[in-house]
């Protein structure tokens, strides 16, 4: 995979992808892949089968290449918000393209978000189990979601993660995933959605006579139901 890592970036960062397209080449991988999973069962299988499996494979292939080349900024811009935090930038990029065609061969575009918002999710939780694996031996506990208020704020300086941004602020005001209002309350303090500026989990806790560990318990419960609606992996 290195080796197709590294010819990605050589190529250079073609022209973004517009919503249209984008649900088009989705649409298409499936169709592709129907084919491919229909004539897996057909056994023994004529030439023109043969050769028309092998159409799809290539089609399907072409396709994940170049949505993942459509979405490198987002890869290299996540990556580097990581590069001060011990891990080799060059291993986080690789890491990142590898997530990158994951979340192609994951991605549901029938749930109506953008393939951003997905990826741009995808990537900043791995990398940030990436980083905690790195701090493990540390005493100090990383409070660090590919959630919180911290990357989102961050997001928002980027055109290629500005779509994901507002997909998740809009999730929250429209409480898409059914959160209590606790919850809400919790999340809306920490994304600062009401005052402009995040809450600390000690803040948040001191305003609700609860301690850290259980805002963070509510905080995570809320985020993975958010995770859950979106299908971010």
């Amino acid at each position: 995979m290195l080796k197709t890592n590294s010819a990605l970036l050589m190529r250079g960062a073609p022209k973004t992808l517009t919503p249209d397209i984008e649900r088009s080449l989705f649409l298409d991988i499936e169709k592709h892949r129907a084919i491919i999973a229909h004539l897996t069962t057909i056994e023994p299988r004529t030439l023109s089968e043969s050769a028309r499996m092998g159409a799809s494979r290539r089609r399907v292939r072409e396709i994940r290449n170049h949505i993942v080349e459509a979405n490198m900024a987002l890869v290299l811009s996540v990556a580097n918000r990581f590069t001060s935090h011990n891990v080799d930038y060059n291993d986080l990029v690789s890491a990142g393209i590898d997530k990158l065609f994951y979340c192609v061969d994951r991605f549901q575009v029938q749930k109506g978000f953008k393939f951003s918002t997905y990826a741009s999710r995808s990537l900043w939780r791995h990398f940030t189990h990436l980083h905690v694996a790195e701090r493990k031996h540390q005493d100090n506990r990383v409070d660090c979601d590919p959630f919180d208020i911290a990357n989102i704020t961050a997001a928002e300086s980027n055109d290629a993660d500005r779509d994901a941004t507002l997909d998740m602020r809009n999730m929250l005001k429209n409480n898409t995933a059914n959160l209590s209002k606790m919850e809400m309350e919790i999340l809306s303090l920490r994304f600062g959605l009401k005052t402009g500026s995040g809450l600390t989990l000690k803040e948040v806790g001191v305003r609700y006579g609860l301690t850290k560990e259980r805002v963070r318990q509510i905080q995570r419960g809320a985020l993975n139901r958010i995770r859950e609606v979106m299908g971010v992996a």
